[in-house]
């Protein structure tokens, strides 16, 4: 049994990081996925700032991929375009 501890948060983080949002995306059963080249898989659509998104993750890595690495890619679903600043953790 494990215990998922939510993170603590103390004030606002300074600047635009105020505004951020945190969407957290779960790929379980990572170990059984494929890590050949390219192969992907795409999580549900989510709804974030009016948009909807696909988190893909590529176990394999992509043709960008350094061998024995990870690529994710955060794809908006929508038509309209919108600037954001995103981090993997």
């Amino acid at each position: 049994m494990s215990t998922r501890l939510e993170p603590v948060e103390v004030g606002a983080p300074p600047g635009r990081l105020s505004e951020w949002v945190i969407a957290p995306v779960r790929f379980n059963g990572f170990l059984g996925l494929s890590t050949t080249r390219n192969e992907c898989v795409i999580s549900p659509e989510f709804s974030c700032f009016g948009h909807r998104w696909t988190l893909g993750v590529f176990p394999g890595g992509d043709d960008d991929s350094n061998n024995g690495f990870v690529a994710l890619r955060l794809v908006n679903e929508t038509e309209e375009c919108i600037g954001v600043e995103f981090k993997f953790i």
